[in-house]
């Protein structure tokens, strides 16, 4: 950043600061560089990108490979091997009068927009393909802060890259990850953000069936949770939402049924009920995870209009009219 920018910014003008996130977990197609999306850009990673990991574990943590079906070995490396580039706004401010964390508000809303741009891009991957579930890591990240002497540079510990399963996507995939990145950058709302930070939690952060569940679960709850009547109302609204179109009731009912009883082992984890079976909650964790994903992806994919409404409970109230409406 230059000082002329540095002046500007104290004059509460507009102005961005370049950022670079650094993400393991998957390679880009053979010949492609560089890719354009909504929330940035993103490219496979160059020689000159060592200076953001150079000399840090990252250096020599390795990777890891993994064989396909057809033999091919695809390996990937710890430091990244795909980078994220994008322009955040930066605000700088010498007022001090009342708060001595003067400097707080400006930072936190640059490093909210650059977590929700990572969110949004690894949602994306996650729902373009669910059978596979493709996972990132963010290695590593660069904020071009000029009040920062280390440059805003930051990393993950080596337990992040537990859950990664090394892939490289084909053109296909490829442009299925841009096009939900860039339907979740288009549509998302903060009244939602919390069921995509517990969704990416659950499908790559977490290793135990019970906290699996419970995140997949806080999904369902962040998009159309309520005061009372909290299991039917919520299972409802999801059977709605997941049923087709001139579906019959049986099924809605039977959808419902089904995501009762997920929510019910949920309750059961949560109020340590002693005596559980742990298959039981393996499986019921994999089954929310799959209801958590095929419902962020028919609200950002089809059903837009659900994430204007900024309440959860009119929000399921709207799908539960629908059905209503259906039958």
């Amino acid at each position: 950043m230059s000082v002329a920018m540095i002046r500007l910014s104290l004059q509460g003008e507009d102005v961005s600061i370049p950022v670079r996130v650094g993400f393991s977990g998957i390679l880009l197609p053979d010949g492609c560089n560089t890719i354009e999306m909504t929330g940035g850009i993103i490219r496979a990673t160059r020689e000159e990108d060592r200076y953001f990991w150079c000399g840090t574990p990252l250096d020599s943590s390795g990777g890891a490979s993994m064989r396909t079906a057809d033999g091919q070995i695809t390996k990937i490396s710890h430091h990244g091997d795909i980078v994220l580039e994008l322009d955040v706004p930066y605000t700088i401010s010498l007022d001090r009068s009342d708060d001595e964390q003067w400097w707080l508000p400006g930072k936190m809303a640059t490093l909210a927009r650059i977590n929700e741009a990572v969110e949004n891009l690894r949602l994306g991957l996650l729902l373009s393909k669910p059978s596979d579930r493709y996972t990132i890591v963010q290695s590593w990240t660069s904020i071009a802060d000029p009040m920062d002497p280390w440059n805003g540079l930051s990393y993950a510990n080596e337990s992040a890259f537990f859950s990664l399963r090394p892939a490289q996507l084909g053109e296909v995939e490829l442009g299925e990850w841009v096009r939900w990145a860039n339907l979740v950058d288009d549509h998302r709302t903060s009244s939602v953000s919390v069921s995509i930070r517990r969704m990416l939690m659950a499908s790559s952060e977490r290793s135990n069936p019970e906290d699996i569940l419970v995140d997949a679960v806080m999904v369902w709850e962040n998009l159309f949770g309520c005061d009372f009547d909290t299991t039917k109302k919520i299972t409802g609204a999801l059977a709605v939402l997941l049923s087709p179109e001139g579906g019959r009731s049986s099924e809605k009912f039977d959808r419902q049924k089904s995501y009762k009883r997920i929510y019910g082992l949920r309750s059961r984890v949560v109020h340590g009920v002693p005596g559980l079976d742990l298959m039981e909650v393996g499986d019921g964790a994999q089954e929310a995870v799959d209801v958590s994903i095929s419902a962020l992806r028919e609200i950002f994919g089809e059903q837009h209009y659900l994430l204007a409404i900024d309440s959860s409970d009119k929000r399921g109230e709207k799908l539960r009219y629908k059905g209503e409406a259906r039958n």
